[in-house]
């Protein structure tokens, strides 16, 4: 089985996969973790996570809010990342392409696949515009 468990700082995780339960209904494979807003340390929440995961069945996709933030490193140094994939810099488009996989399109080619199409997505939308009107004037 496929689970896909967010992390990240605060009540992101929380948040985002609400909207994608909007979008796409219940998803009993997803999973997060709200780093610090409890007393329990984020190491221990996902650790406790993992032991729960059989990693030599199921396949494990963990999808952190940033690369440069501790719990993106804490995350790094806590897991075995030959069992376990990690995606950095989480936002809804990528997590709606990674709940969209089967567990046998679980591969680092389609994973790399997904990272750049949804990167191809974040735009500085008033350039577009910038561009659009400028091409209603040529002649």
């Amino acid at each position: 089985m496929l689970k896909v468990l967010l992390v990240g700082h605060g009540r992101f995780p929380e948040g985002i996969k609400n909207s994608v339960e909007i979008i796409m209904g219940k998803q009993d494979n997803l999973y997060t973790i709200n780093a610090y807003t409890k007393d329990t340390p984020f190491e221990e929440e996902l650790n406790s996570f993992i032991r729960t995961v059989d990693l030599d069945k199921d396949k494990l996709i963990i999808v952190s809010d940033m690369f440069g933030g501790s719990v993106n490193q804490k995350t790094l140094s806590n897991v075995d990342m030959k069992k376990v994939k990690l995606i950095t810099g989480l936002n809804l488009s990528i997590l709606l392409e990674v709940l969209m996989l089967q567990e046998e399109d679980v591969t680092d080619e389609k994973l790399r696949s997904i990272v750049e199409e949804t990167r191809k997505q974040i735009i500085f939308v008033n350039d577009t515009l910038k561009e659009d009107v400028e091409d209603d004037f040529d002649f």
